[in-house]
């Protein structure tokens, strides 16, 4: 009984947003946008993406996928 109550508890505040894994993804490119669908398309909604990192500044908008580009591996780490 207590597993049954624990499991509804953590799956309703999942589903709030007070419980939920936040990630970020590194790298802009085919790849990174089958990840971030796959994310979004989740039905549980427990992985939060933060923003994208990613090393080429040339010519990159500051928005990826709809989420903010945020730096590259030295801002990724300093974000950590």
């Amino acid at each position: 009984a207590n597993r049954i109550i624990v499991g509804w508890t953590i799956r309703n505040w999942a589903a709030s947003g007070r419980l939920y894994q936040r990630a970020a993804i590194y790298g802009d490119g085919p790849v990174s946008d089958e990840l971030i669908a796959q994310l979004e398309n989740d039905p549980d909604h427990i992985v939060r993406i933060v923003g994208v990192f990613d090393e080429r500044n040339e010519e990159r908008a500051v928005v990826a996928n709809g989420y903010p580009r945020l730096g590259g591996l030295p801002d990724l780490i300093a974000f950590s």
